[in-house]
């Protein structure tokens, strides 16, 4: 898992080297060769999902045997047990697989046409996409059970009590320990989930409204992307985000909070022609995720004058954090610090990766506040912000690469980023090859335009 923080340094690396405005380039093609490929697309992304489903199952069956299917109400897969090789093996397949039917769906949708039936063909796909994630019961993460622990113990989540949950919810403890982990986010996040849980009154029925909750921030965030700038591929990158079967996988089925901060990030992009409305949703995505400082700071580079760009984007980041703070107290920064601690990095070399991540981050930020620009380069280090690249964390690189221009070619490449950055599944030969290819093909390419990029530069000195 840990290998992945220097994939991602290498991929970012190349991107930088060999995007140039982060467009697809396709054979040009006639309308009904168009609305055959989108229904293809669409059908092979439908069909992904249920597969998927199909999958996981199995892999929960084989890892509870001779427990009821009715029982496995929200069984949760236990990270890298060794199940069935070739379940794991498949999973990883298919998330590529996925990533190439959203390329062949952006491929009938880069004319920057809609019309009725197009639209129609990919609402349907959507809700059906919906509807079989929110069916689905077995789980990649136990992070849906933390939540519905923090969301009943309100407040004293920060610091939890050495008292075991009772009833259906004892399945907390056996999964975060007693007392249970501290909450690590922040108060926005719990006070959306205390509100969402209050009439939930067993451990499945908050699952489910968390689970309602980072749904609602899904289509929230497709419903924004709809309302953002009005540029040619919009409908290929709202179709490219509405199909994305990775996305349905971390936040419907497993319900990731992440979701709801980008929710408020996008939001505060759609209305930074009101500043300071976007300066508290800014604040109030940091709110809800410390990490999302940096995350939230690209939405000021659309003001055209730097240095209310910067007190802006300061003020939302210095509100968030003080809010944060004041509504939780000390007791947050030791949450943060035993989250960090509680995965600790396995040798030196993973924390410099790591710290490389940050800094790249940081200084896109930086770049892209104050001199309004942006490279694709910047898009994929903000995954590697968090403790460990999971796959859930590649969406905080949403802002960015939509400001920057590169979105579409992220949200294709995000179920094969999702397959190989997944600790749910056995870590077979198979993956482990195909993480070590990953960096070998990209350290390739890298190096190779590295090469020709000195080679220009040369020319153009001689």
């Amino acid at each position: 898992m840990s290998f992945n923080f220097t994939v991602l340094v290498v991929l970012a690396f190349a991107a930088y080297l060999g995007f140039g405005r982060g467009k697809f380039r396709f054979p040009d093609l006639s309308a009904p060769q168009r609305m055959a490929i989108v229904v293809g697309a669409c059908a092979t992304l439908v069909a992904s999902v249920i597969v998927r489903a199909s999958i996981d199952a199995s892999i929960v069956a084989s890892q509870h045997p001779g427990v009821p299917a009715s029982e496995l109400r929200y069984a949760v897969m236990f990270d890298g047990v060794r199940t069935d090789a070739s379940a794991s093996n498949l999973a990883l397949v298919l998330s590529f697989v996925q990533s190439l039917g959203l390329g062949c769906l952006v491929w009938g949708l880069n004319d920057g046409k809609r019309g009725a039936v197009r639209i129609a063909v990919v609402v349907c796909s959507m809700a059906a996409m919906f509807v079989i994630s929110a069916c689905e019961t077995t789980l990649k993460s136990a992070d849906l059970i933390a939540y519905a622990g923090f969301a009943t113990l309100g407040q004293a989540a920060y610091h939890p009590p050495n008292v075991p949950f009772a009833h259906s919810f004892g399945a907390i403890n056996r999964f975060w320990g007693l007392p249970m982990i501290p909450c690590p986010y922040g108060p926005a996040w719990l006070a959306l989930a205390r509100v969402a849980t209050v009439n939930a009154h067993s451990l499945a029925a908050k699952i489910d409204a968390l689970r309602a909750l980072s749904g609602v921030a899904l289509l929230a965030c497709t419903l924004l992307l709809m309302l953002g700038r009005r540029e040619r591929d919009r409908f290929a990158i709202v179709a490219a985000f509405a199909l994305n079967p990775a996305l349905y996988e971390q936040f419907v089925v497993d319900g990731h909070n992440d979701i709801i901060g980008i929710a408020l990030v996008l939001a505060a992009m759609v209305l930074i022609r009101l500043p300071y409305v976007a300066t508290l949703l800014v604040a109030a995505a940091v709110c809800v995720k410390l990490p999302f400082i940096l995350v939230g700071a690209v939405v000021f580079s659309d003001i055209p004058n730097l240095r209310r760009r910067v007190v802006l984007a300061g003020t939302a980041m210095l509100l968030g954090v003080v809010v944060t703070f004041v509504l939780v107290g000390p007791t947050y920064a030791s949450a943060m610090l035993s989250e960090a601690t509680r995965r600790q990095f396995p040798n030196l070399a993973t924390g410099f990766v790591h710290a490389a991540c940050l800094a790249a981050s940081f200084a896109a930020v930086v770049w892209g506040v104050a001199r309004r620009r942006f490279g694709p380069g910047g898009v994929l280090p903000f995954a590697g912000i968090g403790v460990l690249p999971f796959p859930w964390y590649v969406v905080w690189s949403v802002p960015y690469a939509l400001r920057a221009g590169y979105l579409l070619v992220l949200l294709v490449a995000l179920p094969a980023l999702s397959g190989l950055f997944s600790s749910a599944y056995e870590d077979t030969r198979f993956r482990q090859a195909v993480d070590i290819a990953t960096f070998f093909v990209a350290f390739v390419v890298a190096a190779i335009l590295y090469r020709r990029s000195r080679q220009r530069l040369s020319a153009l000195v001689a």
